[in-house]
């Protein structure tokens, strides 16, 4: 039979082995914890490594982005440049052997991001030489959309055709 002394050592043996399980098992748990922290910091990690890369191919690609935007800014510039756009088509109609007679601006119309900015071109010359001229605006770096296009024959003897062409320039707000 047990005597109280080894049943007193037997208790406290029993307290000691739940004290320690219980400091066990708050142990697991505060590891448990930390493990979660760690695998949330992990990912946390790996998607600023994907960033890290992302903006590091941006990086090398860098020369060829700058000259992507440069490219639009001359297809849709920040102002209208009415000028501009008055040499580009005297020199696209000089270099198409047609005479532009007039140039004419109208209202700007305002839109979300746009501003569009019509065109009237009045000009003469062949038929041949009129379609190389429109096929010359469709190349230029700035957009321009055709509106309409009336022709109409010089004199009926004549192959000399007078052209009415309405067109949009744009340009950003």
């Amino acid at each position: 039979m047990m005597k109280n002394r080894d049943y007193a050592i037997l208790m406290l043996v029993v307290l000691l082995v739940l004290l320690a399980a219980f400091f066990l098992a708050f142990r697991i748990k505060s590891l448990q914890a930390t493990l979660s922290e760690i695998e949330n910091e992990k990912a946390a990690i790996e998607k600023l490594y994907e960033k890290a890369l992302y903006f590091q191919d941006i990086k090398s690609r860098e020369a060829e982005l700058l000259s992507t935007v440069e490219m639009y800014k001359r297809m849709v510039p920040g102002e209208p440049d009415k000028n501009g756009i008055t040499i580009t088509m005297y020199q696209l109609a000089e270099n198409n052997g047609i005479n532009l007679n007039k140039i004419q601006f109208g209202q700007e119309i305002k839109g979300q991001r746009l501003i569009k900015v019509p065109v009237t071109i009045n000009l003469d010359g062949n038929y041949v030489d009129i379609i190389n001229f429109l096929k010359g605006i469709r190349q230029l770096e700035r957009i321009y959309r055709l509106i309409n296009i009336n022709l109409s024959r010089a004199e009926q003897s004549s192959d000399r055709i007078y052209a009415d062409i309405l067109l949009n320039a744009y340009y950003k707000r």
